[in-house]
């Protein structure tokens, strides 16, 4: 019987990329005690964690694996020439986007906001963006958390307290915000200040929609009647998103306190919205005043 506990999948997963990195990677080995693969780069060897493998392997049927190796294996070959094209990483220009989670989840530098959203680490250039990678790191002298830290610090100076903020009346009804920067790619940072953005703090949470990274939308909960207009809302935060050529995400999520949830709604015939709500909002609905 087959080990499946995480230390099992692990050596699995390591018996299956000892196997292939001489055909997908030659030269390049496994470093079991550090979980990281050495990749030859430029006369040395770059350092590359095995983290995001192990993750990925751990969401696929193990006769996937081959494939989520092969395409992990080609990601580290295109970070690494990234790195090399790209140069020196400017420690100053260091930004963050919000991305969901599971959204890409093998490249760039990143770190959980909460269980819907991670925050992406860019560096901005001349109007245009690079994702940081883990091998500029080291020549920035930043762990990962330290350059979250950094580019949202940046990103919050720079961009969000910046931001134009207009109130819009929605189609039938309700009040929301709309946060942008045209050709801002950093807005969607604006999860990390969701109370000031919304202009209220609201007991209740607030529904925020991110369908560009240029764009967010927010609208405070304060009682049910807010909920009547959410499929309004998902359909414009919808069309924007399918619109977009910087998107980011598709659905609106409720943000109560540190957590997100992803929310839906439909329009029913009599008129009141068919809700689609995970269990950790039905204390949040069943307080919400009518």
């Amino acid at each position: 019987m087959k080990d499946r506990t995480p230390a099992g999948q692990r050596t699995s997963v390591y018996a299956l990329l000892s196997d292939l990195l001489p055909v997908l990677s030659p030269g390049s080995s496994l470093d079991q005690e550090r979980d990281e693969v050495l990749v030859p780069l430029a006369g040395a060897r770059a350092r590359v964690s095995t983290a995001t493998l192990l993750t990925a392997c751990a969401t696929e049927r193990e006769r996937r694996w081959p494939q989520v190796v092969e395409t992990w294996l080609a990601g580290v070959d295109r970070q690494l020439a990234d790195a090399a094209s790209e140069g020196q990483v400017d420690p100053h220009r260091l930004r963050v986007q919000a991305v969901p989670r599971g959204d890409d989840a093998g490249a760039g530098v990143r770190a959980g906001f909460n269980s819907a959203f991670d925050l992406l680490v860019v560096e901005d250039r001349a109007g245009a963006s690079r994702r940081l990678l883990p091998l500029d790191l080291e020549g920035l002298g930043l762990s990962a958390e330290e350059a979250v830290r950094a580019g949202l610090d940046a990103t919050i100076g720079e961009v969000l307290v910046r931001l134009d903020v207009r109130p819009h009346t929605l189609p039938g009804g309700g009040e929301i915000r709309m946060a942008s920067a045209d050709g801002v790619p950093y807005v969607s940072a604006g999860i990390t200040s969701v109370r000031q953005l919304a202009g209220a703090d609201s007991p209740y949470g607030t529904l925020v929609g991110v369908p560009r990274h240029s764009m967010i939308v927010l609208q405070p909960v304060s009682s049910r009647s807010v909920l009547d207009g959410l499929p309004v809302l998902a359909d414009l935060v919808g069309s924007m998103f399918d619109s977009a050529t910087d998107r980011c995400a598709r659905a609106v999520y409720w943000f109560v306190g540190a957590e997100a949830y992803p929310v839906g709604a439909t329009a029913s015939a009599d008129g009141r919205p068919s809700l689609s709500l995970p269990p950790q909002l039905e204390s949040v609905v069943a307080s919400l005043p009518d």
